[in-house]
């Protein structure tokens, strides 16, 4: 009898979950995956990565992200969680990368949702868009060119 709880170390699985250990507090593409398993010879399907991928997900070592107007999701990697460990995405509009943020005011926001209205606030799902420093200083430049 098979026992379908049970999970299996396998090289490809490893491989993916170190990868991830390398880039902590990164959102990751499945295409990024894909080409770092290429670059370090070890090849491996996209099929493989997303049920590898599905696999840790529902594990909790890896958090899963789907943000409206993408077309593909972010994989990150994840110690801990806790509430004093909040993060907050922060989305360029100009380069789309896709980043962490710890803000202590906004901390006492998300607390106040709940305390006073009720609501846990999906943060997987909320996302500030503004421009990120790399693109504010490219376009700084371009000012003066």
């Amino acid at each position: 009898m098979i026992n379908k709880n049970k999970t299996y170390k396998t090289k490809q699985k490893e491989i993916i979950l170190n990868y991830f250990k390398l880039f902590k507090n990164k959102h990751i593409t499945v295409q990024e995956i894909y080409s770092y398993l290429k670059e370090q010879g070890s090849p491996v399907g996209t099929t493989t990565i997303y049920r590898h991928l599905d696999k840790l997900v529902s594990q909790g070592i890896i958090k899963k992200y789907v943000f409206e107007g993408q077309n593909s999701a972010y994989f990150e990697y994840i110690e801990e969680i806790s509430n004093n460990n909040t993060k907050f995405h922060l989305k360029c509009n100009i380069c789309n990368c896709l980043s962490h943020f710890k803000c202590e005011e906004l901390n006492n926001l998300y607390a106040h949702f709940i305390k006073e209205h009720n609501m846990n606030i999906d943060l997987s799902k909320t996302i500030y868009y503004g421009t990120c420093d790399k693109c504010i200083k490219k376009n700084k430049e371009k000012e003066y060119v």
